[in-house]
């Protein structure tokens, strides 16, 4: 499979491309709704005012835009984030921060001084302290911010009394370019992986803090969606956030394939080359010097082909994924992870657009599965008739979905239950409810059904829909309902059970749970029948 990873690594590079482009931001950057009151609380590096939320029932305090490293500007960029400085006057944070720069459609958006997050937090004193849950935004490392009308921990934080962190990290060349250069001025010759540095900083700060707040700092869970999914997961493989967090929770964690898990000599020889070529300073005296040198903009808008994800650097992450959960070389917390049923067929028109408009034919379809997956092309459409489904396209997005996210998730996961309680989900309500990446902002195609596409279950743990945050309603409300409990229930005592909710099994039963509008368990060899997962792992998927 090596080989064809590299065969496909622009086309992987075009899928996180995709998500960034589905992502579809409504910007709340500097914005603040109208509160009322201005509670104060006294972090590690000094006072924050914050703003209460109106109609919040029980109150719910926010703080948005708090620093929590220095301004990666100047001779921080392209480096790991630096502590902030402390300050005396209270400072206020009652608007949201432009999100991390970043490539968009129409442009690059965003800003270089990002390393802020956001904390929602019940006004009321607690008898007992609060847990934590932070939550990673997803965007295929190339784009995304918490920053987003439908990804406030306000529901969150009402229902369950949870403190919930919302942190924004560095994507795309900020966020992840190594080269050689900047190895020399590492102590520990790395470089590339300053997003998931980022991350780590902002879960150290929230367990410095969460006192502060009111929280437990030995009750901290880390959730995440799509890339988020994956930033919880090399969390769990970096020895730097070792003992930072009590509990992990990844959605719709993609891995590889489609991450590539390069190395970093690797990717210093693709996206590194690429970038320092495209950029100029390849023929610089002091390359560090001049990629700082450029303006931000023009720096993180550099169309090149290499990949702009984390990098297995044997420090930040030391293994790929699969390697560290199936020789038990992690940070052994508690898991909970899970896939939708349908996870391509949104990515599928931004990844392949030339498949989508207009949608392929029968013959392109096993042209292209002879393309993706060379002699086992026939194979494959052994397992995905064409018969079985509406259009042809209908049929590749379950192939690309099953063999890149949902049986890659699955044998993770039979790994990590081997070492520490696992629990498994997949999301499969039919309609569900407008998330982040779609369908409001993509084609309506005949014959073709999104259905609970990558990302649609992250309506449900915020109890809000895209693209304008709206709450949900009726059936879709109880289904979030129960999800935020699950969600708490697992970031309070490593189990998703409680009272008046249907029971969630150990995935050591090997059952898994079926998150719809009446969840109920399902066979985990029934689930991984359903998308042929032992054909996948028998040819080295």
């Amino acid at each position: 499979m090596a080989n064809q990873e590299v065969k496909n690594r622009s086309r992987w590079q075009s899928a996180a491309m995709g998500v960034a482009a589905l992502l579809g931001f409504v910007a709340l950057s500097g914005t603040s709704p109208a509160f009322a009151q201005s509670p104060t609380v006294y972090t590690n590096l000094g006072p924050i005012v914050g703003t209460q939320m109106p109609g919040t029932s029980p109150a719910i305090n926010a703080f948005l835009g708090v620093p929590f490293a220095a301004p990666p500007v100047g001779n921080l960029r392209l480096a790991p984030p630096a502590a902030h400085a402390s300050w005396t006057t209270p400072l206020q944070t009652t608007a949201f921060t432009p999100y991390c720069m970043q490539y968009s459609p129409t442009g690059v958006v965003g800003a270089e001084d990002c390393l802020y997050l956001n904390v929602w937090v019940p006004a009321a004193k607690s008898n007992k302290p609060r847990a934590v849950m932070i939550f990673i935004s997803g965007g295929g490392f190339q784009a995304g911010s918490p920053n987003v009308p439908y990804a406030t921990g306000q529901a969150m934080a009402e229902q369950t009394g949870a403190i919930v962190i919302t942190p924004n990290y560095r994507c795309g060349i900020l966020g992840f370019l190594p080269a050689a250069a900047l190895d020399a001025q590492s102590p520990h010759h790395v470089s590339g992986n300053y997003g998931i540095l980022d991350i780590i900083a902002s879960v150290q700060w929230a367990k410095t803090n969460a006192a502060a707040f009111g929280g437990n700092p030995n009750d901290i869970m880390i959730f995440g969606d799509s890339a988020g999914g994956d930033a919880v997961e090399y969390l769990m493989v970096s020895p730097l956030a070792k003992g930072l967090f009590n509990y992990a929770l990844a959605e719709s964690a993609v891995g590889s394939p489609m991450l590539l898990n390069m190395t970093m000599a690797e990717q210093e020889e693709s996206l590194g080359l690429d970038v320092l070529e495209y950029s100029g300073c390849y023929y610089s005296t002091n390359i560090p010097s001049c990629l700082r040198a450029m303006p931000a903009a023009t720096l993180a808008g550099l169309e090149v082909d290499g990949p702009q994800f984390p990098n297995i650097d044997g420090y930040v992450i030391p293994y790929t994924q699969s390697e560290a959960f199936e020789y038990g070389y992690f940070n052994k917390v508690p898991v909970l992870e899970g896939t939708v049923l349908n996870e391509f067929t949104n990515l599928m028109v931004t990844t392949f657009p030339t498949l989508t408009n207009p949608p392929i034919t029968a013959y392109e379809y096993y042209e292209e599965l002879d393309t993706l997956f060379s002699s086992y092309g026939t194979e494959v459409a052994y397992y995905y008739p064409l018969t079985s489904y509406s259009i042809p396209l209908q049929a590749l997005a379950a192939v690309l979905g099953d063999a890149y996210i949902v049986c890659q998730v699955d044998q993770r996961r039979g790994y990590l239950k081997s070492y520490v309680t696992t629990y498994a989900y997949e999301f499969s309500e039919p309609n569900p409810a407008e998330g982040p990446l779609g369908p409001w902002n993509l084609p309506a195609i005949s014959g073709y059904n999104y259905g609970d596409y990558h990302s649609s279950e992250s309506a449900y743990t915020f109890g809000l829909s895209a693209p304008n945050g709206t709450p949900l309603t009726g059936k879709d409300l109880s289904l979030s309902q129960k999800m935020i409990s699950y969600w708490y229930n697992w970031a309070t005592t490593g189990n998703p059970n409680g009272a008046g909710l249907p029971n969630w099994p150990n995935y050591a039963s090997s059952q898994i749970m079926n998150l719809k509008d009446s969840p109920s368990s399902m066979s985990d060899s029934a689930f991984s029948s359903e998308h042929n997962c032992a054909f996948w792992s028998s040819i080295g998927y």
